[in-house]
Order: C-alpha cells, then sequence, then structure tokens
C-alpha cells in the first residue's frame, strides 16, 4: 500500500504455505519426528486457527482452573497428548514487580500455545532489586538455566506485556531469527523502526549462541534491543517477520519506565564488545529456583 514501509514487514521472495501468509521455514524438533514412527506428527497449523477470536482485553477474566483443565504440568510445561509436538519452546520472560501482568499473561499464553499443541514450558526469570531492571540480562540468564530443564529446539525471548493476537503466529524457531511482532496496536498495527528487534523473538540455540547472547551492560530501559538487532546483523543472520495479519499483539497497559541515560553511549559501543559483553561474560547468582503450577520462575542476583 502507498506510503507504507515494507521493510517492517516481511521480504516476498519466501515461500508461504499458500493461503496463509506464514514462511514455511519453521523448524521442527528433530528428535521428536525421528522418534514419531509410531505417531502422528502434530500439524504446522492449528486446525482450529479459523475459529481463534483475540479476546477484548478490556474484559478479559483470569480464571484460576486452567491449570487441570488444560493439563499443565508443575513448572509450566505442557505437551500435547494425541500427536507428537514438531516445536520444544522454552519461552523465557523477564520480569519484576508485575504480578497483575504475570497473572493475565500466564492465563493467557497457556491456552494460546496448548491450542498451537507445541511442546514447551514458561520460563519467568525474576530480578532482585538491587539495581535497575536489566531485561537483556536476564533473557542471557533464562536461556543457561533452560538447559536445567530440558533440550528445546527453540527459545523465544519474551516480553511480559505482550499477546499474539493470531493462533496462526507459530511459537516455533525459523531458518533465521524471527522477529515475532510484525504489527503492534499500540503503534496503529506497525513498527515504528525497521532495525526494531524486541518485544518478542525467536531463536535457535545455535543462532543464540552465535551472536553471544544479549548484552548484559543495559541497566534501565532502552537500548539493548537494537545491540541485540546488530549482533544479529553482523554475526551474518538475518532478521525475519511474518505477514503482519499473522504477526499481530496487542500490549497490556503499563506505566512506562525511566529511560537509561547511558543507552545511547553504549549503543556506539556495541560492535566493539559484542564478542567480550553477553553469554561469554555472563555473571548471576541464583537466589531460587521454584517450579509454580504454571510457570517455573528463577529469581535472580545480577
Amino acid at each position: 500500500m502507498k506510503g507504507q514501509n515494507f521493510c517492517c514487514y516481511f521480504k516476498e521472495n519466501f515461500s508461504f504455505i499458500p493461503g496463509y501468509l506464514i514462511r514455511y521455514d519453521v523448524i521442527s524438533n528433530i528428535n521428536n519426528i525421528l522418534a514419531s514412527r509410531n505417531a502422528t506428527l502434530c500439524p504446522v497449523i492449528p486446525k482450529d486457527h479459523k475459529n481463534y477470536t483475540f479476546p477484548d482485553l478490556k474484559y478479559y477474566v483470569v480464571t484460576t482452573n486452567f491449570i487441570d483443565r488444560l493439563n499443565i504440568l508443575n513448572g509450566g510445561k505442557w505437551s500435547p497428548k494425541h500427536c507428537r509436538a514438531r516445536f520444544t519452546t522454552a519461552l523465557i520472560v523477564p520480569y519484576r514487580d508485575r504480578k497483575e501482568q504475570l497473572n493475565i499473561f500466564l492465563h493467557y499464553m497457556h491456552h494460546f500455545l496448548t491450542r498451537q499443541q507445541i511442546s514447551y514450558r514458561i520460563i519467568v526469570v525474576e530480578q532482585s532489586s538491587e539495581k535497575k531492571f536489566n531485561r537483556a540480562k536476564l533473557f542471557n540468564v533464562g536461556f543457561v538455566e533452560a538447559e536445567n530443564y530440558g533440550n528445546f529446539d527453540c527459545y523465544i525471548f519474551h516480553d511480559i506485556d505482550l499477546l499474539p493476537e493470531k493462533l496462526m503466529n507459530i511459537y516455533g524457531c525459523s531458518s533465521q531469527p524471527r522477529h515475532l511482532i510484525t504489527a503492534l496496536d499500540t503503534f496503529n498495527y506497525k513498527l515504528p523502526y525497521c532495525s526494531l528487534f524486541g518485544g518478542a523473538v525467536a531463536l535457535t540455540g545455535k543462532q543464540f549462541i552465535k551472536i553471544n547472547g544479549f548484552p548484559n551492560r543495559f541497566f534501565g530501559w532502552g537500548g539493548e534491543d537494537d545491540d541485540f538487532y546488530n549482533r544479529v546483523t553482523s554475526s551474518g543472520l538475518e532478521v525475519i517477520r511474518w505477514d503482519p495479519a499473522v504477526a499481530r499483539y496487542s500490549m497490556l497497559p503499563h506505566e512506562k519506565e525511566q529511560p537509561n541515560d547511558e543507552r545511547h553511549t553504549l549503543l556506539k559501543e556495541s560492535n566493539k564488545v559484542s564478542r567480550s559483553d553477553g553469554l561469554s561474560s555472563l555473571e548471576y547468582t541464583i537466589i531460587s529456583s521454584k517450579e509454580f503450577p504454571s510457570y517455573t520462575l528463577i529469581t535472580v542476583q545480577l
């Protein structure tokens, strides 16, 4: 359409599943496929996606009985019973002092992901109160600690205040790092700039290790997503997005954080320190680790 910035959406030279407007490059769990000779693989596209309606968040009600009803296992773990999951995903969420949003997020995401019939676990990484919030470093912690809970072929780094609207937005990884968000309600279902790579992103373990994870230097709001985008592109990888008709998100209302005054200076140093700042330099102390009925909580001191 005239006036739209298509670099913020998707590249048309990729093949899509006919009629579905999603890229057919999501990576299936090889171990599950090899072990599924006597079991039916779950479909790539959820069968009931056409009947899925995103709820009006003004009237969204969180219930307490969904854990038993959906058969969620302790630690926020779930796998389909009637077919073999194609995707095994760790959903990693940074957290501090947003209990109401956490309840909404967990309730909604479990309903959403179980309908996609993927194998997954929700891991919430909570930061202690000694320092300013460091979202990016918590993502790194979640990636490392996820190894204690299974073998995942996909890691999705997800903010707690964002909810996917379309069931076809598959929570599995692609052949390249994928920005799950192509259209956001607070920006009139567009993106403010093309190099934005935050909110909800999906990478394989190999991709994440190749770029040395997120930066650890950004305490406070802002800058870490731009640094992360630079790491991806400078490593020879490409950020991809699916069609905006599929990759749509709504943001839960929240108070804006105070910007990090040092973010612009830190960004200028990104290319010089990307190999020394990240997974390779990650340090933290585990305060506690506990499996709750609907999620795994890891509390750390940074």
